[in-house]
């Protein structure tokens, strides 16, 4: 398990729940953003994080204070392009946490995750 089979687990879970790929591994001076995603009216910028054993850690320690902060200057320069907000007109933090201790990976969406 990788960071990259984390990141394609958690696409192909969001996409089953409807949302559209905007943007994969988005890397600007403040840090990285792991995928940006759309559905409707709403961009979601997430975090994915894998895991090989078998629990979770609470969302405050698989993302520290540090790594939201650099995720939200990271998506304020997204957003500063032009044309990114068209047709946008919510944007959220969502933390995807992917299981690999299983046979079959479990996934666990965390909408509203931080901001």
């Amino acid at each position: 398990m990788d960071g990259k089979e984390s990141e394609q687990t958690a696409w192909r879970f969001l996409k089953a729940k409807g949302y559209h790929i905007v943007e994969r591994n988005f890397r600007c001076g403040h840090g990285e953003i792991d995928l940006i995603v759309r559905k409707g009216d709403l961009l979601v910028f997430v975090e994915v994080k894998g895991r090989s054993n078998t629990k979770f850690a609470p969302i405050e320690e698989s993302v520290p204070l540090l790594k939201r902060k650099r995720l939200l200057r990271a998506s304020r320069a997204y957003l500063s392009f032009p044309g990114r907000l068209e047709g946008i007109n919510s944007v959220r933090f969502d933390c995807v946490l992917v299981n690999f201790s299983l046979d079959k990976p479990s996934i666990k969406h965390i909408e509203n995750a931080f901001s």
